[in-house]
């Protein structure tokens, strides 16, 4: 956690008040402050050493190749070999690996997009084995980079304290199971907190545009600066993805593209809407009318609530359009845009179709966002417990989540899948709850702030990316 004199900066708003003033019971809240921090010390500790052993194991035979990059390294073998980069992974697999192809776990094309597949391009040239180090040192990169900027945010930037942040991320399960698997999210995460960081409309929209063209994430960012009139951000994303898709027109040629699009999305989305570890707004519908048959080995099985398959798809759809809604309007309601940003990077990481565990690498900016609140409020009693609750929460991996599940097993013999009904599965959906709960915590501080309060480095007026008035 980080330390009290991190947090300890007095800054002022153009002639507005200093916000660091003395609030009542100050000093007893840090010390509460103080006495969580070492209470959540160990569960840190023991999540942090599972993490780095987790993380070491996954670098030996044959767990290397369940690896979620090596779909990356594939893409980016194909495309130097000039076949068709869509085809199904263990066909690819096959050509590529050899003996070791069948621990390729997915059965499936690769859902990686094609400007993800051409990014991946430099992995082909080496073995997969040092691709994955390769990616992993990439991937260490984008959190310290991301943990930099945020703290430069909060005014306490050092190479020390980001690296500190790092290395402890590990053991918060978003971070410690992205670089367990290989995941690009913590690209995403380092795009969108430039987005957030830049003044320059242009530049925002180049951040965005590349999300989305990685992985289709932040598209609720641009849908605000839609309504917002940020013509250059939104111009600049659309023009960013255009580029991106003409490139992989060319390199990969248009029946490729082409075939992704109209094929291999909607293939794989009907397989994980499915899963027991997602968690997205839009797999809610299918969770309360068909149930849950994960595609894993280790994938438990979840009764519906009500057994009514054609309600599925329209009620996650009535369910998403509500969620995103609402989420907007709160966004759009705040003056502040750290506020507003905080709730859109919640609203990035789970209404897509499918939304695991290491997607909430994006809840870092909220999570930060919220404690520089609560540090201006003098860190009331309710608010700090809450935000260490959230923070916790977020140390159990979905591994952990599907263990607890299982103690509700409804097969008393013991054989077959685990399986468990509607309402013992709701354990699984607590990562949406924790996003949930975040954005509710966001928002609520946004409106509690003392007379006087503004963003470090943000005048009443101004141009740029960040401001929205």
């Amino acid at each position: 956690m980080l330390s009290l004199r991190l947090f300890a900066q007095f800054e002022t708003c153009g002639d507005q008040l200093p916000v660091t003033g003395d609030f009542p019971n100050r000093r007893l809240n840090s010390r509460f402050f103080r006495v969580l921090c070492l209470l959540s010390g160990p569960a840190v500790l023991f999540f942090f050493i599972n993490g780095v052993k987790a993380l070491w194991l996954s670098f030996l035979p044959p767990y290397i190749f369940m690896k979620d990059m090596v779909q990356d390294w594939l893409l980016a073998k194909a495309l130097l070999a000039g076949i068709s980069p869509y085809d199904p992974l263990p066909v690819l697999a096959a050509r590529f690996l050899g003996p070791w192809s069948e621990f390729v776990i997915l059965r499936h094309p690769s859902p990686h997009p094609p400007i993800a597949a051409i990014a991946a391009l430099p992995l082909g040239l080496l073995s997969c084995r040092e691709a994955a180090f390769v990616w992993l040192g990439f991937e260490l990169m984008c959190i310290g980079v991301s943990v930099y900027l945020v703290l430069k945010w909060w005014g306490g930037a050092s190479l020390g304290w980001a690296t500190g942040l790092t290395i402890l991320l590990i053991a918060w399960a978003p971070f410690g199971e992205g670089l367990l698997f290989g995941q690009s999210n913590t690209l995403v995460l380092l795009l969108l907190i430039c987005a957030w960081q830049t003044e320059r409309q242009w530049l925002c929209g180049v951040f965005i545009g590349c999300s989305l063209a990685i992985k289709f994430m932040g598209w609720p960012i641009l849908l605000f600066c839609l309504l917002r009139k940020k013509w250059r951000v939104v111009g600049t994303a659309f023009a960013v993805l255009i580029a991106g898709h003409m490139a992989a027109v060319l390199v990969m040629e248009a029946d490729s593209v082409r075939l992704y699009y109209s094929k291999v999305i909607g293939s794989v989305d009907a397989i994980y809407r499915f899963a027991d570890g997602n968690f997205s707004v839009w797999s809610l519908g299918w969770r309360m009318f068909v149930g849950i048959s994960g595609p894993f080995k280790q994938s438990i099985n979840i009764l519906p609530l009500f057994a009514n398959a054609p309600m599925a798809m329209p009620v996650s759809f009535f369910l998403t359009v509500v969620f995103v809604a609402g989420g907007m309007l709160l966004a759009l309601k705040r003056r502040d845009s750290d506020v507003a940003w905080a709730l859109l990077f919640c609203l990035s990481a789970v209404t897509g179709p499918i939304s695991w565990i290491h997607y909430l690498v994006l809840l870092l900016p909220p999570a930060a966002v919220i404690l520089k609140r609560i540090m201006r409020l003098g860190f009331p009693l309710g608010q700090t417990a809450i935000w260490f609750l959230l923070i916790l929460l977020l140390l159990v991996p979905d591994s952990m989540l599907n263990g607890l599940a299982a103690f509700f097993d409804l097969q008393p013999s013991g054989f077959g899948p685990v399986t468990v009904s509607f309402w013992a599965g709701l354990l699984t959906l607590i990562p949406l709850a924790v996003t949930l709960g975040m954005m509710a915590f966001v928002y609520q501080t946004g409106k509690t702030m003392p007379p006087g309060f503004c963003s470090p480095g943000m005048p009443r007026e101004g141009k740029g990316a960040r401001y929205y008035d």
